[in-house]
């Protein structure tokens, strides 16, 4: 990274090509999708996520945000992919931070993430423990 650009390779990179941008590509047994936003700031982000068998299946996105949440969420979505549902509830900041050479002033936009993840999970527990 040149010390004059803010942007690390891999953010370049997912920011311009994020393979995992919403919508979903199959049909699961159980869809969850979640948003959570900045107010006063243009910072959105929505996950949605198909499950099968307690695991993530498939996750995507959809974001208004600058190339670091663009590049975080589609980092995230790769990460979960195929991990057990209770994966939602990791705490990923510093993960994110240190892998994307995220700038620290950022750290509440990678929190709206983290965020959005917990809403899947909980709608996750709350359907289940409904049925």
């Amino acid at each position: 990274m040149r010390p004059d650009d803010p942007y690390s390779p891999e953010v370049r990179l997912r920011f311009a090509n994020p393979v995992n941008a919403l919508p979903l590509k199959g049909a699961y047994p159980v869809a969850l999708s979640a948003a959570a936003s900045m107010p006063g700031e243009i910072c959105e982000i929505q996950f949605s996520a198909g499950i099968e068998h307690g695991r993530i299946a498939e996750i995507g996105f959809r974001a208004l945000a600058c190339p670091h949440v663009i590049a975080a969420a589609d980092f995230l979505c790769s990460e979960l992919r195929g991990l057990a549902v209770s994966a939602f509830a990791t705490v990923w900041t510093n993960k994110l931070m240190a892998a994307l050479s995220i700038p620290e002033e950022k750290t509440g936009r990678i929190f709206l993430l983290e965020d959005a993840l917990t809403s899947l999970g909980e709608q996750y527990a709350a359907e289940h423990e409904m049925g």
